[in-house]
């Protein structure tokens, strides 16, 4: 069973969030010139009920210093303003090899963090969901998709292809939008730079109710380009400052500036960089979003579960895709591929399968979530049930059919548990173990899964039993 090596299509971009670029391309023998015609966006049109003026730059020498090991967070930026590259920019990029790793951990003042929080209300820390679009990617190994989740190379200062890195060394705008899994009322943003950092210029937001989109996912392994915004004039500035790569020479950082923000509720955000006086690749780890929630559920203390045990499966491939591999946190995710840190079935193709999977305590379900990483599509139904005397009888979740044609990437397969009405038909009904039934007469390849998490509400303190 041999890993399959993805392939990947390189085209660097400058970007504007009111307007895409128009490239026109020409080179050859090795080099490809790509050129965009994209004006700056018009400061005026980036406010929604905003002031129209931003906020006073902070010097960092007044910013109180409190001391943590490996950990710098920028509350304010230098009062001297650089003057920024216009947009009307000539790119060229050249294929080469990657620059070899410096590893090399900090010990450095932290910064204070600034940042206007409303006066009530608690506050919460969200991860990354998923990646709408970037600008470029050095390589699908070291992809936007690597900035989802909890971070995995801070407090290290390393080129590591666990992080998001462009595919141009310098001279070059790059962006990166993200969505995250909730709405909140925003009072933060933390972004990990793991290497060179100093390049962020802005980050925007898209606001609730103006941040519709649409997928249209291709074939190359790459997210760029793969999401048409419905209001794409309507993004607000949240922060705006030069470059401040010479403060962060050699040390990885956790950038948290101030923000321009006046109670905005979003869950998209675009992050830019100006990478012309980086000294090498700037590389991003994470990204977390700070506020306070305000969807129902996320506030009424929902939790998550990753699967648990394994307690019954129709095959496994072995020799390293046993059943087991499902269990706890992603190995594989957000990497695309045959692994062998994923459960695979013993055939690739033409048999039905399945998994049973233990959570360990039951919830009121409200979102299943199954980390698809190699030919995705297979998953044809889910059952939930509550204890081992109801595992004849559970209750189905989700049914549908094999879905073909899917881009090669790993993919985050997400069953919200709705009935009619938009009703959750599981929150009455306490879920430990859930079997999910795989069809794979269709499959280009082995199916494999990576991960299992379910999100809901405890069941203790809800007047039921933890042990059912």
């Amino acid at each position: 069973m041999d890993p399959q090596q993805s392939q990947f299509s390189y085209v660097p971009s400058t970007f504007s969030p009111q307007q895409q670029p128009n490239p026109s391309m020409s080179g050859g023998g090795g080099m490809m010139t790509m050129q965009y015609h994209s004006q700056p966006p018009n400061n005026n049109n980036m406010f929604i009920g905003q002031p129209s003026q931003p906020m006073a730059p902070t010097s960092n020498t007044n910013v109180p210093q409190l001391q943590q090991e490996g950990i710098i967070i920028i509350g304010g930026h230098p009062s001297q303003q650089q003057q920024q590259p216009n947009f009307n920019t000539s790119q060229s990029m050249m294929f080469g090899h990657h620059h070899q790793p410096q590893t090399m951990t900090t010990s450095s003042p932290m910064s204070q963090p600034i940042m206007m929080q409303p006066s009530n209300g608690p506050v919460k820390e969200q991860w990354v969901k998923e990646v709408l679009d970037v600008s470029s990617e050095y390589s699908s190994d070291y992809g936007a998709r690597n900035v989802i989740g909890e971070s995995r190379v801070y407090p290290l200062h390393e080129d590591s292809n666990k992080a998001w890195v462009p595919e141009k060394e310098r001279n070059n705008q790059e962006f990166i939008i993200v969505e995250f899994p909730f709405y909140s009322v925003i009072t933060g943003v933390r972004i990990y730079e793991t290497y060179n950092p100093g390049s962020i210029v802005k980050i925007s937001c898209l606001p609730k109710g103006r941040d519709a989109y649409k997928r249209k996912f291709s074939q190359d392994d790459t997210v760029r380009n793969s999401t048409e915004f419905m209001f794409p004039n309507d993004w607000i500035t949240l922060y705006e400052g030069p470059p401040q790569q010479p403060l962060f020479k050699g040390k990885s950082n956790i950038f948290s500036p101030p923000l321009m923000t006046n109670g905005i509720e979003p869950k998209i955000l675009l992050i830019t960089m100006n990478t012309l006086q980086s000294e090498s690749w700037s590389e991003i780890d994470a990204i977390q979003l700070i506020g306070i929630p305000t969807e129902a559920e996320f506030l009424n203390g929902m939790k998550e579960l990753w699967a648990g045990a394994v307690l019954a499966v129709s095959s496994e491939y072995g020799n390293g895709w046993v059943a087991t591999n499902v269990i706890g946190k992603p190995s594989v995710y957000p990497k695309y591929g045959d692994d062998s840190k994923a459960w695979a079935p013993k055939s690739e193709s033409g048999t039905f399968e399945f998994i049973t999977l233990d959570f360990l305590e039951p919830l009121l379900l409200s979102k299943i979530e199954i980390y698809e990483t190699y030919c995705p599509g297979a998953l044809v139904k889910v059952t939930g049930y509550s204890n081992h005397s109801s595992m004849e009888s559970g209750t189905v979740l989700y049914q549908g059919a094999i879905e073909e044609g899917l881009p090669d990437l790993a993919r985050i397969k997400t069953i919200e548990v709705l009935g009619g009405g938009g009703v959750a038909i599981a929150k009455s009904i306490p879920i430990r173990y859930l079997r999910l039934d795989i069809d794979t007469t269709r499959s280009k390849g082995y199916y494999e899964i990576d991960a299992v998490k379910v999100t809901g509400f405890p069941v203790v303190g809800l007047g039921m039993s933890r042990t059912l």
